[in-house]
């Protein structure tokens, strides 16, 4: 691979560039899992843009509808690359901009995800898995566009196995001022696989049950996370760890394979309560009504399960092609993994290595002040939404 990172340090290398440019020369089948945030349709510009001739000293503005007085012929590939061939309607200069979520419509926009992620299908590795959150928007005649769906349903379509749909739901969401429809307060995130038997550790994120651990739901509350500097939309961080402690342990992936390391179980049937006319089995084990017995599952280890003459173990390789401030990066080095960021905007992976700093002195539990200053810091809500509010910590 004849690149060099922009950033390389502690097991964390970003590169800048666009993220389609970046996938290309990353070798293929070599990361564990992908967990990304892409920039949103229609929300922000990120000011990735450059202009070619036209004046100089004009402060450069698209038409309204962006890209109606240059479309070109239906199916060219250059109208969906993201306002690239667009012209100032003031100078006539020529708009490149490689950015996502900027595009003149929501099928150019559906379309340049999908070539990402077929970008980053091929750098995955077969038992690898995609985590991929991603909100809504609204048209500008108020109608929710279902940007989420489309995208998953796009994503499937192109090869894509959808696994799981989960809820983000936000106790702290930002506020709207309409009065006509509820608060947006809940995104989605979605679990796709390349193929249906892949790498999954349903203990690494399992919930707190009063028997033992059980499997995580698809619904979690968690609070958002703001930032005091240039990266509007920061991932929480506790949202990062549920979906990374399931497909990449800490224990690591063989080192010459990189399958990663398989958790050893043991299994066990216990009563929940005295069953009736069991005089003969005072142990319960008898009764085998399911309402009154659970299967108690503990973790006792771990094991290579991948066959091959080694038992040499690395870090796993986590991806983030719109890593944007570092947070899935800071959550990955807490636990052990390897990341590989990219990133388009130069001024964001200058933020990288502080927050970096900040997460992992975090969770160590060392004071600090932000420099990607967070609201709150929340815990998985398991069983009830009460519990969320009194393991918040400020």
């Amino acid at each position: 691979m004849n690149m060099e990172p922009h950033l390389d340090f502690g097991g964390i290398k970003v590169y800048q560039g666009d993220c389609i440019d970046v996938l290309d020369k990353l070798p293929p089948e070599s990361v564990n899992t992908c967990i990304t945030s892409p920039p949103y349709y229609g929300l922000r510009d990120y000011g990735t843009a450059s202009w070619a001739g036209g004046d100089k000293s004009c402060d450069h503005e698209l038409p309204d509808e962006a890209g109606q007085t240059t479309k070109p012929t239906e199916g060219q590939e250059t109208y969906l690359l993201r306002f690239t061939g667009c012209t100032c309607w003031k100078c006539g200069a020529m708009r490149n901009d490689k950015q996502i979520g900027l595009e003149p419509n929501l099928g150019a926009y559906i379309y340049n995800l999908v070539k990402v992620f077929s970008k980053i299908r091929k750098v995955l590795r077969d038992d690898g898995s995609l985590w991929l959150n991603i909100g809504d928007a609204y048209s500008s005649n108020k109608a929710l566009l279902g940007v989420p769906w489309k995208v998953a349903f796009a994503l499937q379509d192109d090869g894509w196995l959808l696994r799981s749909s989960c809820v983000w739901s936000k106790p702290n969401p930002m506020p709207e001022s309409c009065r006509d429809r509820p608060t947006k307060s809940h995104e989605m995130v979605f679990l796709f696989t390349k193929q249906p038997n892949y790498y999954y550790d349903f203990l690494g994120n399992a919930e707190k049950g009063e028997y033992g651990p059980k499997n995580c739901r698809d619904v979690w509350f968690i609070p958002t996370e703001s930032c005091k500097e240039a990266h509007f939309a920061t991932f929480p961080r506790k949202l990062v760890e549920t979906c990374l402690l399931s497909v990449a342990p800490a224990m690591g992936r063989c080192s010459h394979c990189g399958r990663p390391l398989q958790r050893i179980i043991k299994s066990e049937r216990i009563a929940t309560r005295p069953g009736k006319n069991n005089k003969t089995d005072p142990t319960e084990m008898s009764n085998r009504d399911s309402g009154r017995h659970v299967t108690k599952i503990t973790s006792i280890g771990w094991k290579f399960g991948c066959g091959c003459n080694t038992t040499k173990a690395e870090p796993c390789i986590v991806l983030d092609p719109f890593i944007g401030s570092g947070t899935v990066a800071g959550v990955a080095k807490h636990f052990k993994s390897k990341c590989v960021g990219i990133e388009l905007n130069k001024e964001y992976i200058k933020l990288i290595p502080r927050r970096v700093k900040y997460i992992t002195n975090k969770y160590k539990g060392i004071k600090q002040q932000d420099p990607v200053k967070s609201t709150r810091n929340g815990f998985l809500c398991f069983d009830h939404l009460k519990r969320l509010y009194s393991t918040m910590r400020d």
